[in-house]
């Protein structure tokens, strides 16, 4: 008997209204997931206390990663400028501002809600001084019980923190 085949996920951009352009170069600090999601498969809740680790529902590259480069893309669209760069791959060009973002949780329910929430900071060029940082908390549904919504449904997550940050990028550029 064959088993089925994995499926694999990346989370997308999501189209936004731009902002005003903003001037300096700025970096994205590699995002910080908790353990629990730092694994190939996707995880969703099946209770308060219980998660599901789905064998053929999969990230197709490290959660982390896909965010980081979601959160560089938005941000770039939001803020109209091509100076939002991942510091991870930023050989040696100075930078405005660093921002950062330290994920809690980013699970959910298919067919019902997902959530996104951490902390994210805004930091000196040196990562010394943090300029603002607040947390945050973001709630989508998803629209059917789909691997594919409920991924659908995180990305719009994600859009909603780079707004947030664009906007506040966008007050002390």
């Amino acid at each position: 008997m064959r088993s089925q085949p994995a499926e694999f996920y990346l989370l997308s951009p999501q189209p936004l209204t731009r902002l005003a352009a903003g001037d300096g170069l700025i970096g994205v600090l590699p995002v910080r997931v908790p353990d629990y999601l730092d694994r190939p498969q996707i995880v969703t809740r099946t209770g308060e206390n219980t998660l599901d680790l789905n064998e053929f529902h999969r990230w197709a590259e490290p959660l982390r990663v896909n965010i980081t480069a979601i959160l560089v893309q938005n941000l770039s669209h939001l803020l109209q400028t091509d100076g939002i760069v991942n510091t991870s791959r930023n050989f040696g060009h100075p930078l405005r501002f660093q921002v950062g973002v330290d994920v809690q949780r980013f699970d959910g329910e298919p067919g019902g809600k997902v959530i996104l929430s951490g902390r994210w900071s805004i930091v000196s060029d040196d990562g010394r001084q943090t300029i603002v940082g607040r947390g945050f908390s973001f709630y989508e549904q998803t629209q059917s019980e789909t691997h594919e919504d409920y991924v659908a449904a995180l990305s719009r997550t994600i859009a909603e923190l780079s707004r947030v940050i664009a906007e506040e990028l966008e007050r002390v550029l």
